[in-house]
């Protein structure tokens, strides 16, 4: 009964962090985990710019950034560590996102083209029912992809028989228009 009902309630859309709610997220952060100075606050504005008010974002790329920071034996985190740190922050955003899927969810995502090219609907379906024993109705299977679309997994256009997916590539990777 309680799936129902939050199935059907409105979704709420969040506004973005601002860039001073970020950086002061990202400073408390760094002063926690990072040593004095290890870190400028013109950084933390670089890491609040590339992530564009995800949070998990800023936050992965800090914690990348670290990493790296640390691997290279270096006291500070530069904006050349941090450009290096994003895109595996991005990755990581990314293989979380897709682990919370459900094994069912996972077989309809993996039926997509892996370049990022467009699919219709009627031919992912269809490679979807050959793929497994027990397919879901078109009705959960939008809702899937509803879900996935707001893990920033899938894009959608078009509408009714029109409708076309495809995977959401890393900016790294090659976009087939």
């Amino acid at each position: 009964w309680l799936n129902t009902r939050l199935r059907s309630s409105t979704t709420i859309t969040l506004s973005a962090y601002t860039d001073a709610e970020l950086v002061a997220i990202l400073k408390r952060r760094a002063d926690e985990a990072l040593l004095s100075g290890s870190i400028a606050t013109e950084q933390l504005e670089t890491i609040t710019r590339s992530a564009d008010g995800n949070a998990g974002l800023a936050i992965g790329t800090l914690r990348q950034a670290a990493r790296q920071a640390s691997q290279a034996s270096v006291d500070t985190i530069t904006n050349e560590i941090i450009a290096g740190a994003l895109p595996a922050a991005k990755r990581e955003q990314r293989q979380k996102s897709i682990s919370r899927l459900t094994h069912a969810q996972r077989q309809l995502y993996e039926q997509l083209p892996e370049d990022g090219s467009w699919i219709r609907s009627e031919k992912l379906y269809a490679a979807y029912n050959d793929a497994v024993e027990d397919p879901r109705e078109n009705r959960t299977r939008r809702y899937w992809f509803s879900k996935m679309q707001q893990y920033n997994l899938v894009e959608k256009r078009g509408k009714g028989r029109g409708v076309e997916y495809r995977r959401v590539v890393q900016a790294t990777e090659p976009i087939e228009q």
